[in-house]
């Protein structure tokens, strides 16, 4: 069954020029967004998070919440979000 990082996977396939995330004059193609989130992945594994880990995760809404929120699926663990008050 499909999660939401392979459906990252996936579309960076099929439409990797096509914008993903947009802010004023920042723009993510999905091919930049699953290059990004697989190196966040990987910086995540080496820092010895593992599959099944609960990784919390507080970010406002720019470019870097996303790519941290696929790179924590994409490295098998729980995305935990978090929110400020």
């Amino acid at each position: 069954m499909p999660n939401l990082a392979s459906l990252l996977v996936d579309t960076a396939a099929r439409l990797p020029r096509r914008p993903a995330v947009v802010l004023d004059d920042t723009v993510l193609s999905y091919a930049e967004l699953d290059d990004l989130s697989a190196r966040a992945a990987a910086l995540l594994r080496s820092a010895g998070v593992r599959p099944g880990d609960r990784v919390a995760l507080i970010a406002p809404n720019v470019p870097h919440m996303p790519i941290a929120y696929y790179g924590i699926l994409r490295a098998g663990s729980v995305v935990v979000p978090l929110t400020r008050c």
